[in-house]
């Protein structure tokens, strides 16, 4: 039985055949009656566009199946297609395809669009209403793609090229992240009830050898869809860690949720999360097959989504992400990944990569993962461990934190959503000029999107690496305000 994997190669191989075979029988027309540099009706960019075309996203249910992909267009930029296929015989159909919508990036809600009126995509491609084989989709149907997708870059372009420029950096982060999908095949147990309130325990598939471990918290007496606030620990912690701070969330009405971290918890062999830990980062370097440093736990909390939103009793447009040192990276990045995270608190995390290294302050961030630099180090020859090797260390492990990927880049790609961004003032790990940098161009992304209430900055003096309780509580009042438990 065809895969929709295979299914999906298989169209991109037979596509771009069928461009080229197209371009090479008009070729004697065009040279009969247009110049060599005449771009009317020329298919320019139109093959190059097809040969960039990468799937993002596979979620099948059997009978039918749903795919997302990324492709650029002239001038870099990129949008999405959202295939809709129906299983035939062994194999699959294309029923069929719609179009990203370029002002709402395929984000959901924005009922005052104009084009997509609060989808997120735009309305089917015509003509594609009943399932066609590979082979008989028509040139015209193509054509028309292409068509439609050139109305939308002209669409996206009067609405600003910020908006080109943040899908374009999401979609390439995705690329890096994302794994192939697998069934959620999601398990959950009550654990105890004690003071109104009921605690679970639940296990769900990020990917094939990959389960999350996660607990959560709510009032035994909730009924309806409730807000959810999901807690990330930083280096060394457990989601038990988080249970307070979960407590405080279920006991003001929001779901609250913490899982482990890759090779924390239970997730770790007891007594060895430290040494799995450092295995595991010292694998990524030398094969890059994996990125257990923040993007792996990245791709786990947006399948945790998946997850939640399967639940009656969560509001899948009302989900909040706060997380702590390593936790408070992986929100942020989590939610410029991720249009589904509503409200995003980084704490204690957000910094600029680059900065750090150009300026010779990465040595207390690297103090977290130490040994496993050193052992890089080791295996590479290297006796001085310098921003050089650093840098190359980061690309191997987090490629693109600290250039495409980096703070000031992905920070700014969280607006319009409600952002607050808590750091210390004399963190050494987030440095403060870098950190002044990813505040800058996020409070300018968010006058960009006219939603400069959004964005709240909130610097704790004489802090070092830590969170205060009363920023604590401005996280927490910030969840409340803006989530509505």
């Amino acid at each position: 039985m065809l895969s929709v994997e295979e299914f999906t190669r298989q169209y991109f191989d037979e596509r771009v055949a069928e461009e080229k075979r197209e371009q090479a029988s008009r070729a004697p027309f065009r040279r009969k009656f247009h110049t060599d540099d005449c771009r009317w009706d020329s298919r320019a960019g139109t093959l190059e566009m097809i040969q960039s075309e990468r799937v993002l996203n596979v979620s099948n249910s059997g009978a039918t199946a749903e795919v997302i992909t990324s492709r650029k267009t002239s001038g870099s930029r990129v949008h999405q297609l959202r295939y809709h296929l129906q299983r035939s015989g062994e194999g699959w159909l294309i029923g069929s395809v719609d179009l990203w919508c370029p002002l709402c990036q395929g984000e959901l809600g924005r009922k005052s669009c104009t084009q997509c009126h609060g989808t997120g995509w735009l309305d089917r491609m015509p003509g594609n209403t009943s399932p066609k084989p590979i082979k008989q989709l028509t040139v015209l149907s193509r054509t028309l793609a292409t068509l439609s997708y050139l109305a939308s870059c002209f669409l996206l372009h009067s609405a600003g090229s910020a908006g080109g420029e943040a899908a374009s950096t999401r979609a390439a982060f995705l690329q890096v992240i994302e794994r192939p999908r697998v069934p959620l095949a999601a398990e959950e147990k009550e654990l105890a009830q004690t003071n109104g309130l009921t605690s679970f325990h639940f296990t769900f598939a990020a990917e094939s050898e990959q389960r999350v471990t996660g607990i959560l918290i709510k009032q035994s007496n909730v009924t309806g869809r409730r807000p959810v606030v999901v807690a990330l620990h930083g280096t060394g912690g457990t989601k038990e860690s988080q249970l307070p701070l979960l407590t405080k969330f279920a006991n003001l009405g929001f779901l609250g949720v913490a899982v482990d971290g890759r090779f924390h918890g239970e997730r770790a062999r007891a007594g060895k999360g430290a040494i799995e830990y450092t295995e595991a980062i010292l694998r990524a370097y030398h094969t890059g097959k994996e990125h257990p440093f923040l993007y792996d736990t990245v791709w786990d909390v947006m399948r945790l989504i998946d997850y939640l939103v399967t639940r009656p009793d969560v509001d899948p447009k009302r989900i909040g992400v706060i997380g702590f040192s390593k936790g408070g990276m992986e929100a942020y990045l989590a939610a410029a990944a991720d249009p589904r995270v509503a409200v995003a608190v980084p704490c204690i995390g957000v910094q600029s990569f680059r900065w750090a290294l150009e300026n010779n302050a990465w040595q207390s961030r690297i103090g977290t993962i130490q040994a496993t630099v050193e052992g890089a180090a080791r295996e590479s020859g290297v006796t001085n461990i310098d921003a050089n090797f650093v840098r190359k260390f980061y690309e191997r492990v987090v490629p693109g934190i600290c250039s495409q990927f980096d703070g000031p880049i992905m920070v700014p790609l969280i607006a319009p959503r409600p952002l607050l961004v808590i750091n210390g003032d004399s963190d050494d790990r987030t440095p403060l000029i870098g950190l002044s940098e990813c505040v800058d161009a996020t409070r300018k992304a968010y006058r960009a999107a006219q939603a400069g209430t959004n964005f709240s900055f909130r610097l704790q003096e004489n802090t070092g690496h830590k969170v205060t309780p009363e920023s604590l509580q401005a996280a927490v009042d910030w969840f409340v305000k803006w989530l509505k438990p």
